[in-house]
Order: C-alpha cells, then structure tokens, then sequence
C-alpha cells in the first residue's frame, strides 16, 4: 500500500528542533554516541538538501512574480499610466533577486547577475 504524503510544516520543523537539541542528554554509552553522531550527520545532509530545494522553490516563485510585475508595468506604459508602471516597476525590483540596475547578465562578472545583498539571499 502506498502511505500518502505528508507535507512537511514549519511548525513539524520547528518541532524537530526542539527534538534534536534534547539528544545527547540522557546517553550512557559511547555506542549510543556514536549512533547519535551518525544520524545527525544525516540530518544535517538532509535538512541541506532540504534548504537546497526550499531555496530554489523560493528563487523560481521571486522570478514569476517579477515576471509578472514587469507585464504589469509594460501594461502601464502603453496605457500611458506613468504612476502605475512606476509602481509596477519598483514592485518588480523588489521580488527580482536582482540589484534592479540591469536586465541581461554582465559579461564583466562571468555573465551571472549580482545578487541583492553580497553574497546568497
């Protein structure tokens, strides 16, 4: 029988944690340690992989929102409605990731974008 999927929360999460930083506490045996230092190597790889995927998720849904404020703002402009292109422009820069002063990759850095912030999100 297959067991339906069951989604991940914040708060199943958050529970985790909470979990996780009980363990060691009450251990009476080196091979008890050791199994615990075992399995946490493995959930620091899966919650990296997890963040991985979290993070490319959020990535993907900032560009289709970006994506869909610069139509919004080309709407704007052949409308002739400045304050609403201005608006939906300002409102593209904010969901693109991006430092908002371009919108092709700069051949000068390797052809990535420069990313909002220095370094990661």
């Amino acid at each position: 029988m297959i067991e339906p999927m069951v989604v991940t929360t914040t708060a199943r999460l958050d529970a985790l944690v909470s979990e996780l930083s009980r363990v060691g506490s009450v251990v009476d045996t080196d091979q008890v340690r050791v199994d615990q230092l075992a399995a946490s190597e493995r959930v620091m790889s899966a919650a990296a992989a997890a963040q991985a995927l979290v993070t490319a998720a959020f990535v993907d849904s900032q560009q289709q929102v970006a994506q869909a404020w610069r139509e919004r703002a080309r709407e704007c402009s052949e409308a002739g409605d400045f304050e609403g292109w201005r608006a939906a422009r300002e409102q593209a820069r904010a969901a693109s990731l991006t430092d908002g002063t371009r919108d092709d990759p700069d051949p000068a850095d390797g052809g990535h974008r420069r990313r909002r912030g220095g370094a990661g999100l």
